[in-house]
């Protein structure tokens, strides 16, 4: 089976290689590019025609960082045109047992040491042994070209929306690395560039843009604490942006290693408990008049909280293969104390601030104890 793939594969590239035609891929590169159009294991790639019926979608990478690299980083969505041109109105529709096998490739191209590897998989076989396949390249990174197979998952359409919304937050994540998308499925759609020089501080502010920020702008806590980690010493990397707006809801999000965490974990617990420890602590010793006797709990303080967690951990350890809860124990201890050490300094430098913070946390206080009053007096008439 294997053998007959690679007979369809270099028939395949027989018909498409001498006319130029540009098939599907995905990069991931980091080093420098030459002329802006996608390359892989070196070959160069034309533009292709627009006869014939779309069979294919792509998916390219690009993470340049040579010492020539002038590219952005890119991700493109487009199509690959069954058809092998032999002239400006010739096209020839290729067997459909073509298609169907080559829709399930991937392939690698790694430039390491000056040299570039490659190595190529089908069906989840090594179709293509690894190889050097060039020397003294002075780019290091990763190349990816893949198409998803139709026999593995139930659909193989990109969304472009879930993708460009992916790609924003690792542009975010990574301060001034530029992603370019390109989604050439519609003819003529311009590319989205994505690239924020403020980290975590502008991811927050992407995410309250629609609503009014209580403070004059985010809050940041970077920092790295060592820990240790089974045995070893490992660091420990924390980046922390939150603001509260004149909203009522908390929005929190955590990132492990550029990875999303929906349900949280040790990361987010961390974060909770030295707010809640700083924010009291300065709400107990500055709030006056009607609020004085006010007791905080955690929820009246992150009322209108938006806030990212981000942190960099060796050896992460997730609650499943889903990755959507981290449950790394060493992570709490860093978050906490990088975060407490910035909000403590924070709140005494910023008094102003500081008390829109507190007192919306006391009016988030008083709305909950009114709200306890008027269930028991509803619960107390509904008995009587």
């Amino acid at each position: 089976m294997q053998r007959r793939l690679l007979e369809i594969r270099q028939q395949l590239d027989d018909h498409v290689a001498p006319f130029g035609c540009r098939r599907p891929h995905a990069d991931i590169d980091e080093g420098e590019r030459g002329d802006g159009h996608h390359h892989a294991a070196g070959a160069e790639r034309g533009e292709c025609c627009e006869h014939g019926r779309e069979a294919r979608r792509d998916v390219t990478a690009h993470d340049m960082r040579g010492p020539e690299a002038e590219q952005p980083r890119g991700l493109d969505l487009g199509t690959r045109q069954h058809t092998a041109c032999r002239g400006a109105h010739d096209t020839k529709e290729l067997d459909p047992q073509h298609e169907r096998d080559t829709k399930e490739e991937h392939s690698n191209v790694a430039w390491r040491e000056g040299r570039e590897h490659f190595i190529a998989f089908e069906h989840g076989a090594v179709a293509e042994e690894l190889r050097v396949t060039a020397e003294g390249k002075r780019k290091t990174g990763t190349q990816v070209t893949f198409t998803p197979s139709e026999a593995t998952f139930g659909s193989i359409e990109f969304d472009a929306d879930r993708i460009e919304r992916r790609l924003r937050e690792l542009a975010f994540l990574n301060s001034g690395l530029k992603i370019v998308f390109h989604d050439n499925r519609e003819k003529g759609k311009e590319p989205v560039v994505l690239h924020y020089e403020g980290g975590v501080a502008a991811f927050v502010t992407h995410i309250d843009r629609t609503r009014q920020p209580l403070i004059s702008r985010p809050i940041v806590c970077l920092g790295e604490r060592k820990v240790d980690q089974g045995g070893r010493e490992v660091t420990i990397g924390v980046e922390v942006a939150l603001q509260w707006n004149d909203g009522y809801k908390e929005n929190v999000f955590g990132f492990t290693n550029n990875i999303p965490q929906k349900d949280g974990g040790t990361h987010i617990a961390g974060f909770r408990q030295a707010l809640t420890r700083c924010v009291a602590a300065y709400a107990e010793a500055n709030l006056n008049g009607r609020n004085k006797n006010t007791s905080l709990q955690p929820d009246d303080i992150r009322e209108g909280m938006t806030a990212v967690v981000s942190v960099k951990v060796p050896d992460p350890k997730f609650s499943s293969q889903t990755k959507e809860k981290l449950v790394s124990s060493e992570v709490s201890g860093p978050v906490q104390t990088v975060v407490a050490d910035v909000l403590s300094t924070w709140f005494d430098e910023n008094p102003a601030d500081a008390k829109k913070i507190i007192e919306k946390a006391a009016e988030a206080a008083a709305a909950r104890e009114a709200a306890r009053k008027a269930r028991d007096m509803t619960r107390r008439k509904s008995s009587l």
